[in-house]
């Protein structure tokens, strides 16, 4: 997984991003992504923590804590890291998503299911992309309403999808041979 990670992601020009500007939080948030994606989830909770102890409401960096939290099973502090931001996690799809891929893994399936209904929501007064649904639908084994959103996302050329190859939130569906059609797509 770490050479399909770098596809996305140039190391060198990650590094050099944090030399010149090593205040920026998103560059620093950028951190925790690469080890996401190679299941280093360790070190991506403490790239993530860091960047909240300058900031406690970054919503990126609130979003990968929580997304690493929940591979390590940890589904209550993932929730906790989401419901402490301030009420933003209530208006960035991104979080919206990531809370109800945490409630799914807790075994909180109605709540999963709520924050589908949230993004459905938010979709009628901005673009949401199908990519966050099928993350919680993929949660909650809805596997053919995830493919459907996936399809969408492809449709929409979602900018989410540089990452569904190697996405942690997608590991489930890729034994289906739906997921191959999706990559070639």
């Amino acid at each position: 997984l770490d050479g399909a990670v770098v596809t996305f992601v140039d190391i060198d020009e990650l590094r050099r991003a944090q030399e010149l500007d090593p205040l920026s939080l998103p560059g620093k948030t950028s951190a925790a992504l690469l080890p996401y994606y190679a299941r280093r989830y360790d070190q991506a909770i403490e790239h993530s923590r860091r960047v909240l102890e300058l900031d406690p409401n970054f919503a990126m960096a609130r979003e990968y804590l929580a997304r690493a939290y929940v591979q390590k099973g940890m589904h209550a502090q993932a929730i906790e890291v989401l419901r402490a931001g301030g009420g933003v996690s209530d208006t960035n799809p991104r979080l919206v998503a990531t809370l109800g891929v945490a409630f799914a893994a807790a075994g909180m399936t109605d709540e999963a299911r709520e924050k589908l209904v949230e993004l459905q929501e938010l979709s009628k007064g901005r673009y949401v992309s199908p990519y966050y649904m099928a993350m919680v639908h993929t949660a909650v084994g809805e596997t053919d309403s995830a493919f459907e959103s996936l399809r969408k996302a492809c449709d929409d050329r979602s900018a989410d999808l540089r990452v569904f190859k190697v996405d942690p939130a997608f590991d489930t569906l890729r034994s289906d041979p739906r997921f191959d059609d999706l990559l070639r797509r």
